[in-house]
């Protein structure tokens, strides 16, 4: 007598264990340029990970947007006409503080969403979904809407199958909420014959290379750093700082022969000896500070 196993009906079989590893792999690679994106662009210490993939029917997705949710709807053209974020109110607060100059840090979750909160998150998921290269050959990458559960438009049947992955999102290492991305089947069907774990380690592998150094340089030769060469540095109270007049000289720690401190981005990284270049006042490298890496 053979054990008969029973047979989900309502469970979608249409993505194959390699795409799932696949889309894993290409998620794992947004939730790198997500971090990139915050730490660099908005000075805050947030990242994501992929906590879990799955395929569903399109009502499973559905039943995790609670009231508490907001659901941003996405596409790529042409390659997905819809894809969705759902977002945890929490994860939502945070990214609505630090768009706005915070730490990530809210105190008030049970307030309602103003407009221009609205308008700050759109603007933080336009920049995420812009950075989402995902897949080859699309030509638009763009938000379209967000949604709470109340209005939340039926995209595509509810026994269809999506492919649903489980972003958590940390800050300070704390975990914050989580992020769920749904991919409907329909809509990626066309692309992923074409793509496969074996060709994305390719492409990993290849990052040493002469021509993936070349882009990576490209990409960065044009960001604008801060650079501040820092002549010496005095306290004086503010007493004194009240009565400086034009002409009085500020004694510093520093003297006329030492050398001067190059800060790059607010980390000190160089020394150098201060001077003139023709007609204009300039600073000489000599050295470059050893960092603990």
């Amino acid at each position: 007598m053979y054990d008969m196993k029973d047979y989900d009906f309502g469970k979608p079989q249409s993505y194959s264990r390699e795409n799932l590893t696949c889309l894993n792999f290409l998620l794992a690679e947004f939730c790198k340029k997500y971090k990139n994106y915050i730490v660099y662009e908005l000075k805050c210490n947030s990242s994501m990970v992929v906590e879990n993939i799955d395929q569903v029917n399109y009502q499973t997705f559905l039943d995790k947007v609670t009231s508490s949710c907001l659901v941003v709807q996405n596409s790529m053209e042409p390659i997905m006409k819809n894809f969705s974020f759902r977002i945890d109110r929490s994860v939502a607060d945070m990214w609505i503080d630090i768009t706005s100059g915070g730490n990530g840090v809210t105190i008030d979750t049970n307030r309602e969403l103003t407009e221009l909160d609205k308008k700050l998150l759109l603007h933080l998921m336009e920049d995420l979904v812009r950075n989402m290269h995902l897949f080859e050959g699309f030509e638009n990458i763009q938000v379209l809407d967000t949604h709470t559960h109340i209005n939340l438009p039926q995209l595509c049947s509810p026994t269809a199958p999506v492919c649903v992955v489980d972003l958590k999102v940390l800050n300070d290492n704390k975990h914050i909420g989580n992020v769920s991305l749904c991919f409907p089947y329909n809509a990626l069907e066309a692309v992923l014959e074409s793509i496969s774990v074996v060709e994305f380690l390719d492409m990993e592998a290849g990052d040493n290379s002469e021509e993936f150094t070349k882009k990576i340089y490209d990409s960065v030769s044009n960001i604008e750093l801060s650079v501040i060469a820092e002549i010496g540095k005095v306290s004086i109270n503010v007493e004194d700082l009240l009565k400086l007049e034009v002409g009085d000289v500020i004694v510093t720690n520093k003297k006329i022969n030492d050398y001067i401190d190059v800060y790059v981005e607010n980390s000190k990284s160089y020394t150098a000896t201060p001077g003139f270049i023709s007609s204009k006042k300039g600073v000489k490298i000599n050295d470059a500070v050893k960092k603990e890496v």
